[in-house]
Formats: C-alpha cells, sequence, structure tokens
C-alpha cells in the first residue's frame, strides 16, 4: 500500500530477504514469483531481477557477505535516481546498515523500527534514525530478544 501511496515500484531483491540459517529453516524456503505476487500487489515491478541468487542455507559469514554485496549493489544501481527503502527483517537490516557504516553500533531493528542512512559530500554515509521506533503508538519493547534470533545463538555484531 506505501508503494501505492507514494507511487514508486518495488523490487523483490532476495538479497535483502531473511537470513537462510539451517536453523530456522529446516529445508530451502519456497518464494513465489515475482510475477505470481505482481498479481495481489500491483506496484512489483516484475523485470527487476534480483542481484542476489539466493543460497540454502547459509552461515552467519554468508550472511554478512551477502549483505555487503547487496548494499553495495544497491547504492551503485539506485542511489542516484533517489532515496531507497529496503523492508526486510532486523538482522538483515541490520548487517545492511553496518556494511555501509561501519563504525556505528545499529540498535536492534525491532518490528516497523527505522533505521536511515543518508549519503554525505565525501561518499560516506551518516546514521539519521537508528533504529526509531518513536513514530509507533505501541512500540516494542526495545530490549527484545527473540530465543531464535541469531543475536542469541552466538552471531558476533560488527
Amino acid at each position: 500500500e506505501t508503494a501505492k501511496l507514494i507511487n514508486v515500484p518495488i523490487k523483490l531483491e532476495h538479497g535483502a530477504g531473511e537470513f537462510l540459517s539451517s536453523r530456522w529453516f529446516h529445508e530451502n524456503p519456497r518464494l513465489r514469483s515475482s510475477k505470481d505476487l505482481a498479481n495481489e500487489f500491483s506496484m512489483i515491478d516484475t523485470s527487476y531481477e534480483s542481484f542476489w541468487k539466493r543460497q540454502y542455507p547459509e552461515s552467519p559469514e554468508q550472511l554478512g557477505a551477502r549483505t555487503g554485496s547487496v548494499a553495495k549493489h544497491l547504492v551503485d544501481n539506485f542511489l542516484g535516481s533517489g532515496s531507497i527503502l529496503i523492508v526486510s527483517h532486523g538482522h538483515v537490516i541490520e548487517k545492511l546498515a553496518n556494511s555501509l557504516v561501519p563504525t556505528v553500533r545499529i540498535n536492534w531493528a525491532t518490528y516497523c523500527a527505522l533505521v536511515e542512512l543518508c549519503p554525505d559530500s565525501e561518499g560516506s554515509y551518516r546514521v539519521e534514525a537508528n533504529g526509531d521506533t518513536s513514530y509507533l503508538t505501541e512500540p516494542e519493547n526495545s530490549g527484545f530478544r527473540p530465543k531464535h534470533s541469531c543475536l542469541a545463538n552466538g552471531v558476533t555484531r560488527t
């Protein structure tokens, strides 16, 4: 619905998707195709081909490599045409942001949390919003860490 309101296409990038840990997924998750999803969500750009080809299972190290590669690809290919909005899961958002701003600890991206990175004139990024949930009427407890989280399973933050 947001894409309709602001009139922007949705490009489904597998590289911004869930951490494909075999601890969470006992088999490779089956996803619907962009063309199939476009029947329900008209703003999906069916001509976009995902940069990242899904690999299952995925180790924490592979997740780090994936998010770094995908963040660079998205910035190099789309930033010149305007802002980039990435909707994903907490740990993936943290990893994507850290690949662009490695010197800043990204706050746990709880449900509906915003992490906003803005380019500066030197080609670096600054953090404008870091796990912000202030706009929510009922924000999630900021101390929440799901038991199934890779953070709870010994994956370290970079």
